[in-house]
């Protein structure tokens, strides 16, 4: 029926029967009393205001519920039956652009519409934080007590808001087309991503809390705003009048400031004796408008960026997502092609996280060997190359030894023989002279200078005990300090060849860490976790989940049940 096309659908979480709230294409808002009188089309309440589709509704209770539509509204509804029709409608807030999505969270709406931005309105309050480039499809909390809130586009992305600071703080990209639905599972750890690419993304959420001081804080050390005026000197071409004139401010474009055209000036009359002066007032505001400022505001930080850590293609494009509630270990997902797609995300996350966690110790573990093989083989070459010179340095004292002592036992005998050659001449002048006394003076100097040389042998042993060194001469130091040199630069070398491989390695290993948990389209109904059926051709816009693994779907303008319970395959 035209105009009545179901855009919406919503319930009340732990209420038994759960009661349906159903949004129509015409903007009227339906209330059943349970999915079975939702089946059977039997309103129990009709509230009227929206002029254009309803396209997202929040219950908190059965007496009240959120709507937002296409015509830029949002409304507070009241369903007691007693109030006249005009005064269900508790208020009004007007946006100002088509309305997509909404969430209620910590007593704040968030809505988001056609134009990118993200509204938050409480009581009278109301901000709009800017950031998609397309229209924002879809809201989502990262948990209950967060105070970050999570938004799908038409842009592709994704961003991660922090409410406190009004702004984003993540961007996840990876999706090629529109952006729309999101869920977060494993206790807020994992979030998942419905496109119109066919794909379900998987990305992990980090700890946020650690950086909103570095947010806060700012970029200069004295938490000052820095601005550089620059002027221009008059030039002859543009001369100032005598009269008084209007001045414009230094700017343009870059700072802010509109151009003022010639249409802008004081009207004159031709002829006029003000026509000089008119002349002078645009020369000065065309001066002006020339001059670019030199107001530098303080650069924002570089966006930081998200990378999904998993890809599961579906068969279909999906439209809506459900659950009974965000803790709920099963969720919904409504189709083009009439297929409502049942999905345990309590065992998708499980399944994901264990591929995480066995690749993360799997890449911790080997870099951990490749770093105790490393340190290993560094200690083993070092140890090598000391010993290279070591052996070195003793092959070189042992032939500087062995030369010494030859050295020193030729000297040794040209002085023995000189002393003998001494005795027999003084032998000889003694047996001429007679002089005993003479004889044992030169006995005495004998034994004096061997005293002598054996003390000049005791210091030079200690010498050598003190610098081993001391024995080489210039030609083996040279030799030793070129082969110690070889030795270490083939040590460097080894060592540095060993870093790059190491390097290498951890590149290799580092890609089973980055490795996405994938999953083919062919695949996808054969997945532990998934199960489906398939409820008709039309596309399926508006979905509820009910206790028990069962859903009310809504096709055209009719609403079916629709059971989807894990193990169950409808063929």
């Amino acid at each position: 029926m035209a105009g009545r096309t179901i855009t919406s659908m919503c319930t009340v979480e732990d209420e038994s029967p759960a009661p349906l709230f159903v949004g129509r294409e015409d903007g009227s808002i339906e209330l059943y009393g349970s999915a079975d009188a939702a089946c059977f089309g039997k309103p129990s309440l009709i509230l009227y205001g929206h002029t254009k589709a309803v396209t997202a509704m929040f219950a908190p209770s059965t007496d009240e519920v959120f709507s937002c539509s296409m015509d830029g509204t949002l409304r507070h509804w009241s369903t007691e039956k007693e109030l006249e029709e005009m005064k269900h409608c508790l208020n009004v807030s007007r946006v100002g652009t088509p309305l997509r999505c909404l969430m209620m969270h910590e007593g704040a709406l968030y809505t988001g519409g056609n134009d990118g931005c993200l509204y938050a309105i409480e009581g009278s309050r109301r901000s709009s934080w800017p950031g998609h480039k397309d229209v924002l499809s879809c809201i989502t909390v990262v948990a209950e007590d967060s105070q970050y809130v999570i938004t799908g586009s038409y842009d592709n992305q994704i961003r991660v808001w922090d409410t406190r600071l009004a702004k984003t703080i993540r961007l996840l990209v990876g999706h090629q087309n529109h952006v729309k639905c999101l869920r977060v599972i494993g206790a807020g750890e994992l979030l998942l991503s419905f496109g119109r690419d066919l794909t379900i993304k998987i990305w992990r959420l980090p700890e946020f809390g650690d950086e909103d001081e570095e947010d806060v804080a700012p970029s200069s050390p004295d938490n000052t705003r820095q601005a550089t005026v620059s002027f221009r000197e008059p030039t002859d071409t543009t001369p100032l009048p005598d009269h008084p004139a209007a001045t414009a401010t230094d700017g343009g474009e870059e700072s802010g400031e509109v151009p003022v055209k010639e249409s802008s000036s004081p009207e004159v009359n031709p002829g006029s004796a003000d026509e000089s002066v008119n002349k002078h007032y645009r020369a000065a505001v065309q001066g002006a408008a020339a001059v670019k400022s030199a107001i530098k505001t303080r650069p924002q930080p570089p966006m930081r960026q998200l990378r999904c850590v998993g890809t599961i293609e579906i068969p279909e494009a999906p439209h809506v997502v459900a659950a009974t509630s965000n803790e709920a270990s099963y969720c919904h997902i409504g189709t083009s092609d009439g297929y409502v797609v049942g999905v345990n995300v309590r065992a998708l996350s499980q399944s994901v996280l264990q591929f995480l966690s066995r690749n993360a110790a799997e890449v911790r573990a080997d870099k951990r060997g490749t770093r105790l093989t490393l340190r290993l083989s560094i200690r083993s070459i070092k140890k090598r190359c000391r010993n290279a010179i070591q052996k070195k340095q003793l092959e070189l004292l042992r032939a500087a030894k062995h030369a010494r002592a030859k050295k020193k036992a030729e000297e040794r005998e040209e002085r023995a023989a000189a002393r003998a050659a001494e005795r027999e001449a003084r032998a000889a002048k003694r047996a001429e002279e007679e002089d005993d006394d003479d004889e044992e003076e030169e006995d005495e100097e004998q034994d004096m200078e061997e005293e002598e040389e054996e003390e000049s042998d005791g210091d030079e042993e200690q010498e050598e005990e003190e610098d081993p060194l001391a024995l080489l001469d210039d030609a083996q130091r040279e030799e030793l300090a070129v082969f110690r040199k070889q030795q270490e630069k083939e040590r460097d070398e080894e060592i540095e060849s060993l870093r790059k491989a190491a390097e290498e390695r951890n590149k290799v290993v580092g890609k089973i860490g980055s490795a996405t948990y994938d999953t083919t389209r062919d695949r996808f109904f054969f997945l532990s976790f998934t199960s489906y059926k398939k409820i008709g051709s039309d596309a399926v816009l508006g979905l509820v989940a009910l206790p028990g693994g069962t859903c009310c779907a809504a096709q055209s303008d009719r609403i079916k049940s629709a059971d989807t319970t894990p193990g169950i395959t409808y063929l």
